[in-house]
């Protein structure tokens, strides 16, 4: 298996066109979309053997025996999903 690693952050650019309505999540919010961000990862990598641990700087490794594209495609799923981005740590 291999690990990646992810640092997801949340941050505001503004309304876009696909989302011309969208606002600046509060303190509350920031923390909802983190927290379903967790739980999301779990659903998505269920199909296949994995290990996701969460260190206390904020970053997530993911052990798992598929290629580093899938890997990557499926946290953007979560990322966006959540209104979330993330700094790839290692690959």
């Amino acid at each position: 298996m291999s690990t990646y690693i992810y640092k997801p952050y949340y941050d505001y650019n503004g309304p876009t066109k696909s989302e011309p309505f969208r606002a600046r999540k509060s303190a509350d919010e920031q923390t909802q979309c983190f927290g379903n961000f967790h739980k999301e990862l779990e659903h998505h990598f269920s199909d296949v053997e994995h290990e996701i641990r969460w260190s206390g700087r904020g970053e997530v490794s993911i052990a798992v025996a598929i290629s580093e594209e899938e890997c990557d495609a499926r946290v953007k799923v979560c990322l966006n999903d959540n209104d979330l981005y993330a700094h790839k740590i290692r690959g």
